[in-house]
């Protein structure tokens, strides 16, 4: 088994979902990554400003910074795709 394969099907029945409880369970999911995605930026940012955030990051910081902003970004948008999907079934 491939050690990523749970993360890589994690998202995977988003495309086509059984039921719209299924579609607001991933919706839920993806908003509470997206939310834990968030905190854990600003707690590093927020470490950053109050060390006087013009100082030199180090390459790990640098790399850590990159990696996060990454993870936030496909959170915000595994989230904008989970709650678009869950409107266009409650609406239709």
């Amino acid at each position: 088994m491939n050690v990523n394969e749970p993360r890589q099907s994690k998202w995977e029945w988003l495309d086509n979902p059984d039921s719209t409880f299924e579609l607001h369970s991933t919706e839920r999911r993806a908003f509470y990554e997206w939310q834990v995605a968030d905190k854990e930026w600003s707690k590093i940012t927020c470490g950053l400003d109050a060390k006087g955030g013009k100082q030199k990051q180090s390459k790990k910081n640098k790399k850590l910074l990159k990696a996060l902003n990454k993870r936030l970004n496909k959170a915000a948008k595994a989230y904008k795709t989970a709650r678009s999907r869950l409107h266009d079934a409650w609406s239709a």
